[in-house]
């Protein structure tokens, strides 16, 4: 899979309506849309880790993920428990520590 199909992927999630991000900022955890999240993430992983080049706009689009999900852990307050939402952040940033390096 190259750049640009997995940059039109990740941005899907961003979409206010179908995406895992647009859901959690309307205050929705969908496990659905989370799972279909972390399966994109894992293909970027593996495109990287074949020694793929990212792109600036796939970085730009992956290294938000943590601080964005940190900032809506108060609004998805009541669609998933607490713990479960912190796994599956802390899952999310392992896995983009994977594709972007840590310094």
């Amino acid at each position: 899979m190259n750049n640009e199909e997995l940059i039109t992927l990740i941005e899907a999630e961003w979409d206010l309506d179908n995406g895992f991000f647009g859901k959690l900022r309307q205050g929705q955890f969908d496990w659905e849309c989370y799972l279909r999240c972390r399966d994109i993430l894992d293909r970027i992983r593996c495109e990287a880790g074949q020694g793929e080049n990212i792109s600036r706009r796939l970085v730009s689009l992956v290294w938000y993920i943590p601080l964005f999900m940190g900032w809506q852990t108060e609004r998805v307050k009541g669609s998933v428990d607490d713990q479960e939402y912190q796994k599956a952040a802390n899952e999310f940033q392992t896995k983009i520590q994977e594709i972007l390096g840590v310094p």
